[in-house]
């Protein structure tokens, strides 16, 4: 299962995207397997498949609603690519280690 989930959230809106702490986000609610909700130890929210992430880090929180994910993350200054790997969605990648 994955260790890093991708997914597209557009910078310029930063829907889906709260500050909570300074340092730390959450994210919008997502549709995620339970398993791979319990496995994620990274989130990247990308403003698009072709862009380098605007917001990511590691997962220190989350929580579920109406079958749906809620990360809480720790900010890293660290961008990711979109992944190509197989397993994506049109909203979501998952990387497995």
């Amino acid at each position: 299962m994955p260790s890093r989930i991708h997914f597209v959230c557009r910078s310029d809106t930063r829907r889906g995207y709260t500050t909570t702490h300074p340092g730390t986000f959450t994210t919008a609610a997502w549709r995620v397997s339970d398993r791979a909700a319990a496995e994620v130890e990274v989130v990247a929210l990308h403003h698009s498949k072709k862009d380098q992430s605007w917001a990511q880090g590691r997962v220190v929180a989350k929580s579920k609603k109406d079958n749906r994910w809620i990360f809480t993350v720790a900010l890293s200054d660290d961008p990711y690519v979109w992944p190509t790997d197989p397993k994506r969605g049109p909203e979501k990648a998952y990387v497995s280690s």
